[in-house]
């Protein structure tokens, strides 16, 4: 699998546990990520892509339905706190985006069923 530099940083699991810290992905305040986003960054593909991916997995029920949260665009701040729900832009609300959310342990199980994840199963072997 052709990973992207950031990748190979990221997949590292500590004590069976998928470490979520070094990931470049949308979180909620209780520790959840964005299921697209890790997808995005492990596949080295464009969030669309990482979206269509997600549903296909769906579709074939190769993992269960996430959790949706709202989470801003990916051009605003990583992190979403219940004031950010609350806040207004000149013009109307900020925009939020219903997005799947998921644990660490989660997203190993989506991890997994991944094409191509051969590099992230041997580092966690």
């Amino acid at each position: 699998m052709n990973m992207n530099p950031f990748t190979s940083n990221i997949l590292t699991a500590q004590d069976g546990q998928l470490n979520l810290d070094t990931w470049d992905a949308r979180r909620t305040e209780d520790g959840k990520v964005s299921v697209v986003d890790v997808i995005a960054d492990v596949t080295g593909k464009k969030h669309h892509y990482a979206a269509v991916i997600y549903n296909r997995l769906l579709d074939e029920e190769r993992i269960p339905e996430c959790e949706m949260r709202p989470l801003p665009s990916r051009g605003n701040s990583l992190v979403v706190t219940k004031s950010d729900l609350q806040r207004s832009r000149r013009g109307g609300p900020k925009w939020f985006r219903p997005t799947p959310v998921a644990t660490a342990a989660e997203m190993v199980e989506i991890i997994w069923q991944l094409n191509g994840t051969a590099e992230f199963r041997r580092n966690c072997a």
